[in-house]
């Protein structure tokens, strides 16, 4: 990935697997956004091993990872952590992932490793449906609709942070 230019002020990473139903929500959203991103903004998906975004961000200060969540919070349910600030609070993604390492493993690791970015804002849409084959559900592609709008209209982390 190319070092971003001085006009490059936050990278959005979707995260998830297109053909797991709900979690595809994160993947949803970039994919949209990335259809016209707003100024400043570099998109990316990630649909691998998780420890890859350490070094997807490096060189950014500005970084949001949306990924789909399974917290026992209603489907559709959006939230948003400021990791830069410490860890993600444990219950809000009880672990769950189809991926080898967590997010908030993930970050973490980058945390011990001294290689966060300056701000890091996680986005979850709380999702039910993640078996193989399974659609997105409508609960959850209303949140990655409402999401991708707030991204799109917020040019900086700080006002997302507000937003938590």
């Amino acid at each position: 990935m190319e070092i971003p230019d001085r006009f490059v002020r936050r990278l959005v990473i979707g995260v998830g697997n297109d053909f797991r139903g709900d979690d595809a929500a994160g993947l949803t959203v970039v994919r949209r956004l990335s259809n016209n991103p707003p100024a400043g903004t570099v998109t990316r998906v990630e649909t691998g091993d998780n420890t890859g975004l350490i070094d997807a961000w490096q060189g950014f200060d500005e970084v949001v990872i949306v990924d789909a969540a399974s917290s026992g919070n209603p489907q559709g349910t959006v939230f948003h952590i400021d990791a830069s600030t410490g860890p993600i609070p444990e219950g809000l993604l009880r672990g769950f992932s189809t991926h080898a390492m967590s997010i908030g493993g993930v970050i973490e690791l980058a945390r011990t490793l001294g290689r966060m970015p300056v701000r890091l804002i996680v986005c979850g849409i709380e999702g039910r449906e993640f078996a193989i084959g399974a659609p997105m559900s409508p609960e959850v592609l209303k949140a990655v609709g409402e999401l991708e709008t707030r991204l799109r209209r917020e040019s900086s982390i700080p006002a997302l942070a507000d937003w938590v």
